[in-house]
């Protein structure tokens, strides 16, 4: 839940799909209707992941009219409920794109560069998270995540654990690979389409990891607006989720021979190569047993689901198994995905918004209290917040405060230049200060009207590059309380 519009994105991507093969195949007016308003409402979160899920909906119309042997007559019988959904779509988007596209003139990300992007890339080793998925702690603690990241890979590398988190369930990884891919179900006609998009998701997903991504990004337009290819693992996961609900249906309503030795060895090959490559990974930061316990509990739940997968393909009472195997599925993800740190984290890390503790409170209170005296002397101060966590670059507006950075800085190109708030003023190495902001007593700082600035330490230990606040101004820091 990190990026909630992403999330949001990806649920009416379901509804819309549905949607739109209900509409093409009954060329039913009112579903039309509704399936125009769906598109909209998942288009107008304008993340990566709505784009991405958009171009998979019209890819998708495409095979539906145009597949079958007469698409001219096909394509002529659907075209007025095609008409009347893009009409529907464009009455809801029209005027949010308008004020976007007006935005965009103005702001520091119109688009994104190709280096900026590659660095939002999905490193191969995550693949590993599909059948251990806290191989690189991900689960454990956000804190001390040791696997492919900017601590482990440098610069080069953007993404964190909740991106690089690729886990749906021991059950439906076997399911996948056993008969989805082995066995060939995945290649069926009916299912290709769901087969081929979660191929190039992949793919996407990868980034620099493959000679594509560059050739999308320069070719495909929109593209270049979005900086993080690893957004790409949305459509993946939806594209697996249709995928396994097809293999779970052909076990049901067709023949299926048992599993034989090759396909138990293609798994079980599986099995060993993301448990070496996770324990390689470990081992090379010096993590390696910490590793051992993810690597041992997804091979012991693969072996488990595998084996299940073999009673069911020899037993009558099939339908029954694979149920038990769904409530286990739902149980798993349920233990392993449930409020861990990829999605949720303690309160107490965000309680400076609505219960902050005693320090916190003072610190509060001696910036409000310092507002206040400024404002009944005629003055209109703001604030300056450098350095702190996340919630404290929020403080600012759960408190009333006016604060000029915040944790993700207005995103106007004008003001990014002239004020220099980084890309995230939570790292106080990316707050920059340029010729028009040389220190908090500079022109531009005093057009800005500060008059408290609040750092994560004393000003003794601020970076060089920080400018150090005159005694003109209030100072606060919260290490060690409250300095005028």
């Amino acid at each position: 839940l990190q990026h909630t519009a992403m999330i949001v994105s990806y649920a009416l991507f379901h509804v819309a799909r549905l949607l739109l093969e209900a509409m093409l195949a009954r060329r039913s007016f009112v579903v039309a209707i509704g399936f125009g308003l769906v598109a909209a409402l998942m288009a107008l979160g304008r993340d990566q992941v709505a784009f991405l899920f958009c171009l998979v909906l019209l890819a998708r119309a495409g095979t539906l009219v145009l597949a079958g042997p007469d698409r001219r007559a096909m394509l002529l019988s659907r075209l007025p409920v095609l008409l009347l959904a893009g009409v529907v779509g464009a009455a809801v988007l029209a005027v949010p794109a308008l004020l976007t596209l007006q935005l965009l003139a103005d702001s520091n990300r119109p688009e994104i560069g190709l280096g900026t992007a590659l660095k939002g890339s999905l490193a191969p080793a995550n693949l590993v998270t599909m059948l251990m998925p806290d191989a690189f702690g991900s689960l454990t603690s956000m804190y001390t995540y040791w696997g492919p990241g900017p601590a482990t890979l440098g610069p080069g590398d953007w993404t964190d654990p909740s991106v690089n988190y690729l886990f749906f369930g021991t059950l439906p990884f076997v399911l996948l690979v056993a008969i989805g891919l082995v066995s060939g179900r995945l290649f069926e006609r009916e299912i290709r389409f769901v087969a081929i998009v979660g191929l190039v998701a992949f793919v996407y997903a990868l980034g620099r990891h493959t000679p594509v991504f560059e050739a999308l990004f320069s070719l495909v337009p929109g593209v270049s607006l979005y900086r993080r290819p690893a957004d790409a693992t949305f459509v993946l996961n939806a594209m697996v989720a249709l995928g396994v609900g097809h293999v779970v249906h052909r076990l049901i309503t067709a023949e299926a021979r048992p599993l034989g030795e090759l396909r138990v060895a293609i798994v079980a090959a599986c099995f060993l190569g993301l448990g070496l490559v996770a324990l390689a990974y470990g081992a090379s930061g010096q993590r390696f047993g910490d590793t051992v316990r993810p690597v041992i509990l997804g091979v012991f739940a693969g072996v488990l689901a595998l084996g299940l997968v073999a009673f069911a393909l020899r037993s009558r009472h099939r339908v029954a198994i694979l149920g038990v195997g769904l409530a286990l599925t739902a149980t798993e993800l349920a233990w392993r995905n449930g409020a861990s740190m990829v999605n949720a984290e303690p309160h107490a890390r965000y309680a400076v918004l609505d219960t902050p503790a005693a320090e916190e409170r003072a610190v509060i209170e001696a910036i409000s209290r310092t507002l206040r005296q400024l404002t009944r002397e005629g003055r209109r101060p703001r604030v300056e917040i450098v350095g702190l966590p996340g919630p404290w670059m929020n403080a600012a507006m759960a408190h009333g405060i006016e604060d000029t950075v915040s944790y993700n800085p207005l995103r106007l190109d004008a003001y990014q230049r002239a004020i220099g708030p980084g890309e995230n003023a939570g790292d106080i190495n990316l707050r920059r200060y340029p010729r028009t902001f040389r220190g908090y007593r500079s022109t531009m700082a005093r057009l800005l009207g500060i008059e408290v600035v609040v750092f994560d330490r004393p000003i003794e230990k601020l970076p060089v590059h920080v400018p150090r606040p005159t005694d003109a101004l209030s100072l606060i820091h919260i290490s060690q309380g409250i300095v005028r």
